[in-house]
């Protein structure tokens, strides 16, 4: 916590957080910090830039499955994480769109 108070001190516009899961934005709530834009959780960006972990191939990058390449590298971590998360944003996003808020639908009444 000497960093969060130190970094809350010294105003930075842009801050990184390296815990690499999705909790690592909850430490931020509440703080100054973590009403900035510039928060960013990067953990996986700093192993492969170190070379503790291989980045997709280059042809399933530009397709956008490099989701896919890191759930095949460590599914025991990341399929329980993957399965939670993209059901609740599906049934949001359906939900939310039977209602016409995605559409542009005017509400009525």
């Amino acid at each position: 916590m000497a960093l969060l108070k130190a970094s809350t001190t010294a105003h930075p516009t842009l801050f990184g957080s390296v815990l690499g899961r999705p909790s690592s934005k909850l430490g931020f709530t509440g703080t100054s910090i973590g009403s900035r834009e510039g928060l960013l959780a990067v953990g996986f960006a700093f192993d492969v830039n170190a070379g503790t972990k291989p980045d997709a191939p280059l042809w399933m990058q530009r397709c956008g499955m490099g989701w896919v390449f890191r759930l095949c590298s460590e599914p025991r971590r990341l399929l329980g994480r993957y399965a939670y998360y993209n059901t609740m944003f599906l049934w949001l996003l359906l939900k939310n769109g039977w209602k016409g808020m995605l559409w542009g639908a005017s509400k009525q009444g």
